[in-house]
């Protein structure tokens, strides 16, 4: 069974007699299961308001001047069927009507504007009866509750087929000057039906002792990559923003530079540890960063005009013991920044550290393993989501 998954768009509409204020979808995701069934998970964030004195509807609604406020915040999940075969991309199932259904828990406060403009819960009030002497049987509203949403639709791809064209050659040469010395020279060209032209260079040099427990590698070349925005960037596409390319987007370039020690030493107790420490530092021109901040309603996709740098540091712990114990610790810190027109910004969603350990134990007479692992991530710089945000609290 093929599994597959994609981010939908689409806009939405709350009414309560009056058009929604504001309506944010924070997460939207849509997973194929095969080509009839999916399911849907969504994160919704709204606010629905009532104002007698904005309808014009009357002079007794203007006169008595009602009015309410309520930001309902939503988590629900949906399964869909296709009537038809539906699958993302191929030309021979492009559009199916489908049902959906699922499962739906909001929640909601009711405030009014008081004579001293203080927000006031409405729900203790009991503004329509509940609980007092006149409705005694009338129990109060819930401000979380349930809901079965449920609904159809049609479905089309409208993505057409691209076609890319990528003839290449690789050319490469080792170079062994002694069992300890070795170079590595290599150069790639490819032509791009889009992108024309593309010269890829690397050299790599590596020192090694004469038991090899130790060894020293220094690799430098440069790199390209054309950017699948859909697909490699699904991780942002899951939300409601609208997508915006400014301009065609143009191949990434890079180069990059590393320096590699590992060392394995040989303790007491038949004991092996392996220390294995890098540098590193990669220069990115034409990078395609999405733009999160001119409209919390869009992202905005375009080549940099400028550079971006990821550079850094790893270092990794390997521990093998006779009696079956492996133990590993890793961790990795990153500088990562963008320079454009003199201006230095942190991309979001990049980490400075990140960390992971893994402890084994391997009973080999009985064939049993015991594994536990984890790892850490240190604070991301997250875009926003407009005013009604709460990471902005």
């Amino acid at each position: 069974m093929n599994q597959s998954s994609f981010a939908s768009f689409f806009s939405l509409a709350l009414r309560y007699f009056c058009p929604p204020k504001k309506l944010i979808k924070i997460f939207n995701t849509t997973k194929n299961i095969d080509k009839r069934i999916s399911y849907r998970a969504n994160i919704l964030l709204g606010q629905i308001t009532g104002d007698d004195r904005l309808e014009n509807r009357d002079s007794l609604s203007n006169a008595r001047g009602l009015h309410f406020k309520s930001n309902i915040y939503e988590l629900s999940g949906n399964l869909e069927f296709n009537f038809l075969p539906y699958e993302l991309g191929n030309p021979r199932y492009k559009w199916t009507p489908y049902l959906f259904s699922g499962l739906s828990m909001f929640y909601f406060n009711p405030q009014a504007e008081n004579a001293n403009g203080e927000w006031v819960d409405l729900q203790p009030l009991s503004t329509e009866g509940q609980g007092t002497t006149s409705f005694p049987d009338r129990k109060k509203y819930r401000l979380a509750q349930f809901a079965i949403p449920f609904g159809g639709g049609l479905k089309i791809s409208l993505n057409k087929v691209s076609r890319t064209h990528l003839p290449g050659i690789f050319f490469q040469d080792e170079i062994e000057l002694n069992t300890n010395n070795i170079f590595l020279m290599g150069l790639r060209y490819d032509y791009n039906s889009l992108h024309g032209n593309i010269i890829t260079p690397r050299l790599n040099y590596k020192l090694s002792s004469n038991d090899k427990s130790t060894s020293l590698r220094l690799s430098f070349g440069s790199g390209y990559r054309v950017v699948q925005v859909f697909t490699e960037d699904h991780a942002a596409l899951t939300g409601a923003r609208d997508v915006i390319f400014l301009e065609d987007l143009n191949p990434e370039r890079s180069w990059n530079f590393n320096i590699n020690f590992f060392k394995k030493f040989y303790l007491k107790q038949g004991v092996l540890l392996d220390l294995d420490f890098s540098v590193f530092n990669t220069q990115f021109s034409n990078k395609i960063i999405p733009d999160y901040d001119t409209d919390p309603n869009k992202i905005i996709y375009n080549n940099l005009n400028g550079s971006s740098t990821n550079q850094g540091a790893s270092i990794n712990l390997n521990l093998l013991t006779q009696n079956g114990i492996r133990l590993n610790l890793g961790a990795t810190f990153i500088n990562s920044y963008i320079l454009e027109n003199n201006v230095k910004t942190i991309p979001y969603l990049t980490e400075r550290i990140r960390g992971v350990w893994r402890i084994e134990k391997n009973w080999i007479t009985s064939n049993i393993k015991l594994d536990i692992s984890g790892n850490t991530t240190g604070p991301l710089r997250l875009p926003t989501l407009g005013p009604l945000d709460p990471r902005l609290n």
